[in-house]
C-alpha cells in the first residue's frame, strides 16, 4: 500500500470526508433554493431542486456499517452534484438561444437537453443498482465517470465560450484568469487521486469527493463574485450626458447640452382602444466636458405617459424612465405652446451577460443594415465593373505558364493506332481542355474554347521503314506529320506546331509506323491565346 494504512483512510473517510461532503452538498442546496425559489414554477428549476436534494440526501446514510452502499450512494451524489451544474448552465443556454438565434449557442443548448435527459437516465440506473443486485455494478460506474467527465466540460467550455462571445476572448483572459484556473481544477480533480490510487494501493475515493465539492464551492464563488460585481457595476454607472449625472434635460430651442444629430427614427403607431406610440434609432449627445456620445434609444408614449430608455453603444450602460413627464418652466396662463423643457432621472438598468450579448448583436444588426444601404447604393457600379472585367476576360492573353497540360502515353500502340494519354497535369488548363474517350480509349483531348494552341509531341517508338512516324489530326482531318529523327532501332521524334481550334474542337495523334510507339510518350498543349 505504500505506506498507507488503508484503515486509517478509511476512518478519515468516515470521520471527516462524508459528514463534509454532506454539509456542502447541502450548503449548495440551500444556495440553489435560495437563488431560484421565484422561478419556482418553471419545471428546469423543479428538476435542479431535485438533484440538488438528492446530492445530499444520498450521502446522509452514510454511518450505515454497508461499505458497498455507502460506496454507491456516494456516486449518485456525484453524479447529482454535476447535474446541478449542468441545469444551471442548461437554463442559462435556453435563455440565451430564446433571445439571441446564433447558431453554436442553439446547439450548445440542445447539447445541454441530450445531458440532462442522459443523466436522469443515468440516476435511475443507479438506483435500480440499488434495488436489483442483477444490474451490472461495474457498468454503472464506469458510465457514472465517463457522464461526470463529458457534463462537466461541456460546462466548462459552454460557459467560457458564453463569456468569450459577451466581453471577447481576449479581455476573457485578461480578467478571468482566476475563474478559469478553478475550472480547470474542476476538470482534473479526478487525476490527482488516480495517480495516489496507483502508487498507495489505497482507495482515495472519498478524498476525492471532498476535493470535488471544494472545488466546485470555489466555482460557485468565483462566478457569484463575478455576477455581484457585474451588478454593482450596473447600478452605479450613470448617464453622463447634462454634465456627468444621470439627469437629462432637453430643451429644443437650446444648443447646449442636447441631441445634436439624430438618425432616421423607426416609428409605429398601434390604433387600438389604447393609444401607443413607438420611436426608435440613434443618437448622439454633447457632454458638459464638450465630448460627445451616442446612444441608441426607445420612446415609447401610452395614453399620455411617455417611457424613455437609452443604451450607450459603447459601454452598453442602459437606462430607463417609466413616469409621465411634467413641463418645469412653461407658463401657467399658457394652455397652448409647441415647445417646453423637461427634465427627467434615468434609472441605470441592471444588466446580465446575456443583456449586453443582445446590445452587441444590436450593433451587429444596425452595421449590417449600414452595409447594406451602402450595397444597394453601389449596385449598379458593380453591375458595369462585373461586366467589364468579364468582356476583360474574354479577350485576355493567358500568359504561357499560366494555361498548359502535359500528358503521358498510357502503354505501347501498334502502327495505326491513336495514343493513349494519362497523367494530366498543368495550369489553369482544367477549363480549356479535356481527355475524352474516343472509339473506346482515351485518345482524343476536347478542346472547351476557341483558343490558339502550342502543341508540343514527343514519341517514343522503334524506327521503321515509313517516312512519316505520327500525325496530328483536329476532328479526324489530318493537320500535320511527323518523320523518324533517325534510322537507329528505336528513336524519339519531336513535333511543335501552332493550332487555331474551336470549342468543341478534338485533337488526337495517330501512329503511322509499322513498328510499336512506346509508353512515355509526352503531348503538351499549351494556350497562346483566347479567341
Amino acid at each position: 500500500m505504500g505506506g498507507v494504512d488503508e484503515a486509517k483512510l478509511y476512518m478519515v473517510d468516515e470521520c471527516f470526508c462524508l459528514p463534509l461532503s454532506l454539509l456542502v452538498n447541502f450548503s449548495l442546496f440551500q444556495y440553489l433554493v435560495g437563488t431560484f425559489y421565484t422561478r419556482r414554477a418553471e419545471t428546469r428549476v423543479r428538476m435542479l431542486f431535485v438533484v440538488a436534494f438528492i446530492s445530499f440526501a444520498s450521502l446522509v446514510p452514510f454511518s450505515y456499517p454497508d461499505v458497498e452502499l455507502v460506496h454507491d450512494l456516494n456516486d449518485i451524489s456525484e453524479t447529482a452534484t454535476v447535474m446541478t451544474f449542468l441545469l444551471q448552465i442548461n437554463m442559462l443556454a435556453r435563455k440565451v438561444s430564446k433571445k439571441i438565434r446564433i447558431r453554436s449557442l442553439v446547439l450548445c443548448a440542445r447539447a445541454g437537453e441530450v445531458l440532462v435527459v442522459l443523466g436522469f437516465l443515468l440516476l435511475l440506473a443507479n438506483f435500480a443498482q440499488l434495488i436489483d443486485k442483477s444490474v451490472d455494478k461495474v457498468l454503472t460506474e464506469e458510465f457514472d465517470n465517463i457522464y461526470e467527465n463529458i457534463a462537466t466540460f461541456f460546462v466548462c467550455g459552454f460557459r467560457f465560450y458564453f463569456l468569450g462571445t459577451v466581453k471577447g476572448f481576449k479581455t476573457l483572459w485578461l480578467t478571468h484568469k482566476l475563474e478559469m484556473f478553478y475550472y480547470f481544477l474542476l476538470l482534473t480533480n479526478e487525476y490527482p487521486f488516480m495517480v495516489l490510487d496507483e502508487v498507495t494501493g489505497a482507495s482515495w475515493e472519498h478524498v476525492q469527493g471532498i476535493w470535488n465539492r471544494v472545488v466546485i464551492v470555489l466555482c460557485l464563488s468565483s462566478t457569484l463574485k463575478a455576477k455581484f460585481v457585474s451588478s454593482a457595476g450596473s447600478k452605479t454607472k450613470r448617464s453622463t450626458a447634462a454634465g456627468g449625472n444621470s439627469r437629462l434635460s432637453f430643451n429644443p430651442e437650446s444648443s447646449a447640452p442636447g441631441p445634436v444629430e439624430t438618425s432616421v427614427a423607426k416609428q409605429s403607431r398601434t390604433a387600438k382602444a389604447v393609444s401607443i406610440y413607438v420611436a426608435n434609432g440613434d443618437t448622439a449627445f454633447v457632454t458638459a466636458t464638450g465630448s460627445q456620445r451616442t446612444f441608441r434609444y426607445s420612446v415609447a408614449v401610452k395614453n399620455g405617459a411617455i417611457t424613455v430608455w437609452l443604451e450607450d453603444k459603447r459601454t452598453k450602460t442602459a437606462m430607463y424612465f417609466g413616469k409621465c413627464l411634467s413641463s418645469t418652466n412653461t407658463s401657467d396662463s399658457t394652455s397652448t405652446y409647441q415647445r417646453g423643457f423637461y427634465e427627467f432621472e434615468l434609472e441605470p438598468v441592471a444588466l446580465d451577460a446575456v443583456d449586453v450579448l443582445e446590445s452587441k448583436l444590436r450593433d451587429q444588426d444596425d452595421e449590417i443594415a449600414r452595409l447594406s444601404a451602402m450595397l444597394s447604393a453601389q449596385q449598379d457600379e458593380k453591375a458595369s465593373l462585373c461586366a467589364t472585367v468579364q468582356a476583360l476576360s474574354q479577350r485576355l492573353i493567358c500568359v504561357r505558364t499560366a494555361a498548359f497540360a502535359t500528358m503521358q502515353t498510357t502503354d505501347d500502340v501498334a502502327g495505326g493506332d491513336t495514343l493513349e494519354w494519362k497523367n494530366e497535369r498543368g495550369l489553369g488548363f482544367d477549363d480549356l481542355v479535356e481527355i475524352v474517350e474516343r472509339g473506346g480509349s482515351l485518345g482524343a483531348t476536347r478542346i472547351l474554347k476557341s483558343t490558339w494552341l502550342s502543341v508540343s509531341l514527343s514519341i517514343v517508338h522503334k524506327n521503321g521503314l515509313d517516312a512519316e512516324a505520327f500525325h496530328l489530326r483536329r476532328n479526324d482531318l489530318w493537320v500535320v506529320g511527323c518523320y523518324a529523327a533517325s534510322h537507329g532501332p528505336w528513336t524519339t521524334s519531336v513535333l511543335t506546331c501552332e493550332v487555331e481550334v474551336d470549342a468543341d474542337d478534338v485533337l488526337k495523334v495517330v501512329y503511322t509506323s509499322d513498328h510499336n510507339a512506346y509508353a512515355g510518350s509526352t503531348l503538351t498543349i499549351r494556350v497562346e491565346a483566347v479567341k
